[in-house]
Order: C-alpha cells, then structure tokens, then sequence
C-alpha cells in the first residue's frame, strides 16, 4: 500500500509540473499577445489623433490655412488668364515656394481634417472616428485632395492647371473661424463687414480675370456687330 500510494504520488507531482509548463507556456502566449496589442495601440496613437472642433490651437491652424488659400485666391486668377504674369511668377523662386508650402499644408490639413470632431444635426458633438471620415468623406474630401496636387509641377502647362482654382474654396473657411473667435460680437460684426467687402473684391478679381482670359483667346473686346448693321 504504501508502494502504490507512493507511485499515485509521483504521478500527481508530473502531473501539477505538467500543469505548471502548461500554465507557464499560456502566460507567455498572453504576454506577447498583450504586447503585440501595446505596440499597435502606441503605433496607432502616434498616426491617429483627434482634435476637438473648437480647439484653440485647431483655430491657429485653420488660419494659417486661409492665408494660404487668400494668396492662392489673388494669384491664381492672375496665372491662368495672364501669360506673362504666370511666366513673370514662377521665375520667382519666392513666388515657386510659397506655392509648394501651400500644397504641402493643404495635403497636411487633409490628414487633420479625417481627425476631428465636428457636430451632427442635434449639436452633439461625434467623436467616432469611423463616423468622422465617412462624413468627411462625403462633404469636402474630394474638393480638398484635388486642390491639394501640386498640378504645375505634376503637369506643367497642362490644361488640369484649371484645377487649382478649386484651392480658392478653402476661402469659405473664414466664416467659421470668424465664429470661433473670442471675442465680442460688435467685433464679430464688423469683421463679418470685412469678409462681405472681400468676398466681393474676390469675386470682381475672378470674373475680370476670367473676362481677360476669354477676351484674349477671341482676340475681341466686343461682339461682332453685322446683327447691326442687317438690320
């Protein structure tokens, strides 16, 4: 009897080492798991961010990104209907780099945008990314990425150049952060004044660009006038 019950003994104690090599091996198994999960999480942490709408520092961004696009507004116009203005601008490396840069904070505003919050139709505010690039995607998205090509340098003096026009909608973006500011709304107002006077310049600039560049092309500053004179 105590043979046997010495050899159930030993055979209990392989089994608890068993167990224990089994325990040992499946602890290891979820201490890589976990920091296979950790690396990812810190990976993902450092490519996704998320910026609240009304951050201050999302409004020093947003206008940065309106000088850029006021000085696309003022040139672009200028470039696409005036031969000698475009030559006369991108012989000017100032004039060459500043273009770029604007490219470079457009594509860059792109990957902020798919990251911030914004506010459904009952004023809450959504913090799900998945919710935050699909409703980018269907607004603006398309309009700000092909704004975003660096068109001259891709094809130089091709017709697709008319779509660098497309980066004078980022102009819009004023009115928000007008909204944004913190300060009082007579000043609110009167800025609102400013943007109104300068919407309108703006659209003046484009349609006498516009004007001279179909002008140009007729060789004509006024239609033919033989309805005039048949009659």
């Amino acid at each position: 009897m105590a043979r046997e019950y010495s050899n159930v003994e030993m055979d209990n104690k392989i089994e608890v080492k068993k167990n224990n090599k089994n325990d040992a091996k499946t602890s290891l198994n979820l201490d890589y798991e976990n920091n296979k999960i950790n690396q990812r999480k810190r990976v993902c942490s450092y490519c996704s961010i998320s910026i609240r709408q009304n951050d201050p520092w999302k409004l020093y961004w947003d206008s940065i990104i309106l000088g850029f696009a006021i000085f696309n507004s003022i040139t672009i116009p200028l470039v696409l209907s005036f031969e000698e203005i475009n030559e006369t601008l991108y012989a000017n490396n100032f004039f060459v780099v500043v273009d770029l840069m604007s490219n470079i904070f457009f594509i860059v505003d792109i990957y902020f945008q798919m990251n911030t919050t914004y506010y459904d139709s009952d004023g809450e505010e959504i913090f799900q990314k998945s919710k935050i690039r699909k409703n980018y995607l269907f607004s603006s998205f398309t309009i700000d990425l092909l704004s975003s090509l660096p068109i001259e340098i891709l094809f130089p003096g091709n017709v697709l150049r008319v779509l660098n026009v497309l980066k004078i909608i980022r102009v819009l973006r004023l009115t928000a952060i007008i909204n944004k500011m913190n300060v009082d709304e007579e000043t609110k107002s009167l800025l609102r004044m400013a943007q109104l006077i300068f919407d309108l310049v703006l659209v003046m600039h484009i349609v006498g660009s516009l004007w001279h560049g179909i002008c140009k092309v007729k060789q004509l500053w006024i239609p033919p006038l033989d309805w005039v004179h048949a009659g």
